[in-house]
């Protein structure tokens, strides 16, 4: 939050539901098996990360989560924005966190991806924009200088297997327009780092991931079939 030179750190922890707790350490699949809630938490630092003040445990406004969402808020692999460029000025300083979840669909689970807004610095958070581009997983976003934010995300089980899937956001995070595959960008089924630089009046959008053939089809760990890339030969 440069607006008030604080650093955020956002988290979260599973838990079992009453009842149905197992005999092993908590995993994944216990998510999909809706065995598992979780939990958010908040911790802020003004000193430039040198102490943190005590977690806080944060109740989403709105409707909350999902009852269907099964893996709720994963909150991997980069970081949130704070919003700079929006036409609307209200939108401006709010922070907007990419996050990914899966939800039961006729007996299986269906990846997407959503984000997470806050526009009061980070004191409560809502729902915002849902990518419910089939396979959309963990996801990643920047904003430009004309105020539209880029939402990228890794396909997991979408299709192609091997491309991008992307959205853009005109309204500061609440709804995406374009949800599609983008040829350009390679897919190994892995995350990616994502961000923008106003160079000479100029938008460049930075990606970097990892490059590799793709290896023939197996299941996945939920169950799904789905082939994986050799990560190997970072590309930017």
């Amino acid at each position: 939050d440069e607006e008030q030179d604080t650093l955020i750190f956002f988290g979260r922890t599973r838990h079992w539901r009453p009842g149905k707790e197992q005999d092993h350490l908590l995993h994944e699949g216990d998510q999909v098996a809706g065995r598992t809630y979780e939990r958010l938490w908040i911790s802020k630092s003004t000193d430039g990360g040198f102490s943190w003040s005590e977690f806080r445990e944060i109740e989403l406004e709105g409707e909350g989560t999902p009852e269907s969402w099964t893996i709720q808020h994963t909150i991997t692999p980069g970081v949130g924005i704070q919003l700079k460029h929006q036409k609307e000025p209200g939108r401006n300083g709010r922070l907007v966190l990419p996050c990914n979840h899966a939800k039961a669909e006729n007996g299986e689970q269906a990846f997407e991806a959503h984000l997470l807004i806050s526009d009061d610095h980070g004191e409560t958070w809502r729902i915002g924009a849902v990518m419910d581009y089939p396979g959309a997983n963990e996801s990643v976003i920047t904003e430009r200088s004309d105020g539209v934010l880029v939402y990228n995300c890794r396909s997991q089980g979408g299709k192609p297997w091997n491309q991008r899937i992307q959205g853009f956001s005109n309204d500061g995070g609440e709804t995406l327009v374009k949800k599609e595959t983008v040829e350009s960008l390679y897919d190994p089924v892995c995350h990616a780092g994502f961000t923008s630089r106003l160079i000479n009046g100029t938008d460049y959008i930075f990606f970097t991931a990892p490059s590799g053939e793709l290896t023939p089809p197996r299941v996945g760990f939920f169950g799904d079939f789905y082939p994986c890339g050799v990560r190997e030969q970072l590309i930017l």
